[in-house]
């Protein structure tokens, strides 16, 4: 990544104030394990069935909610204490429909391809079977009422605080001290150890790292959350319908379909570098505009 201009900030009204990188990794530390607490208070009000160890289905998708809304009260007070603008630290500026509408189509294409990565990674190292089914249980509801927590607790807060508190709080830290590469690799890394799954790790890294670049690009988190949102909300479909018989042309031998993995990467290609020429232009016309100043 090497931006057009020093900061390549597309809303240089908005620039964040300065903060160690050391401090705000201590602020991530703290509010993941804030977030634990409560997470594991809600798990142990639903016993579940102790004879095989499987925890409630219904305190799972309650503890979806209430831990995604405790991860962000911690850096909410850090911010608030050092009397900075959260809009500002957080990354919520707006961006163009067209923005909007093209990270859209890139989250349907990287949904996509990361799909066909984990099938492909599966070959060489399978999720244990305890591991799958703790997966489709925590996913997939049962009655309105968790369907409504899933969609609250791994659509909506997923999307919004993670990529607060990862693409907006720590990688805008990060890109004011480090290369940009680096701070969004840095913070992937972090974002898919968090997830505690090392059988998807490398499909969340990569995920995390095209949000990563289009967080920077944009100056805004509102792209990342789309494309974040509309991954999870794909995955609850998958866990909640016949998927094979929704889209019977999905799959081909067990993989993505041939055709779909192409129309797929050309989607994503297409909606990157649409996004990349946009800012480009936006940066040029306003380094332009300031000259003539």
């Amino acid at each position: 990544m090497n931006p057009d201009n020093p900061n390549n900030n597309p809303h240089p009204e908005n620039e964040q104030p300065s903060i160690n990188p050391a401090e705000a990794g201590i602020v991530i530390l703290c509010s993941y394990f804030f977030s634990v607490i409560p997470e594991l208070l809600v798990i142990s009000m639903f016993p579940g069935d102790p004879s095989s160890g499987q925890f409630d289905p219904l305190g799972i998708k309650f503890a979806f909610v209430i831990g995604e809304a405790s991860l962000i009260i911690f850096p909410i007070i850090y911010l608030r204490m050092r009397e900075l603008s959260l809009p500002t630290m957080f990354r919520w500026q707006p961006v163009p429909r067209n923005i909007l509408g093209m990270s859209a189509a890139i989250g349907l294409g990287l949904t996509v391809l990361i799909d066909e990565l984990d099938r492909l990674i599966r070959l060489f190292a399978p999720m244990p079977e305890e591991w799958v089914s703790s997966m489709e249980t925590a996913f997939r509801a049962t009655d309105m009422l968790e369907m409504f927590l899933l969609i609250l607790g791994v659509i909506i807060l997923a999307a919004l605080v993670e990529e607060s508190i990862f693409r907006g709080f720590l990688q805008g830290i990060l890109e004011e001290g480090i290369d940009v590469t680096k701070a969004v690799i840095y913070t992937s890394l972090i974002w898919a150890f968090i997830h505690l799954n090392p059988y998807q790790s490398v499909q969340t890294f990569l995920f995390g790292f095209m949000l990563g670049y289009l967080t920077w690009r944009t100056g805004s988190i509102l792209p990342a959350i789309l494309c974040h949102a509309i991954s999870n909300s794909i995955a609850l479909i998958y866990y909640n319908s016949d998927f094979n018989e929704l889209l019977p042309f999905y799959e081909w031998n067990g993989h993505v379909s041939p055709f779909l993995l192409v129309l797929a990467g050309l989607v994503v290609y297409s909606g990157v570098r649409y996004i990349t020429e946009y800012y480009i232009q936006l940066n040029s016309f306003s380094s332009s505009a300031s000259s003539e100043k």
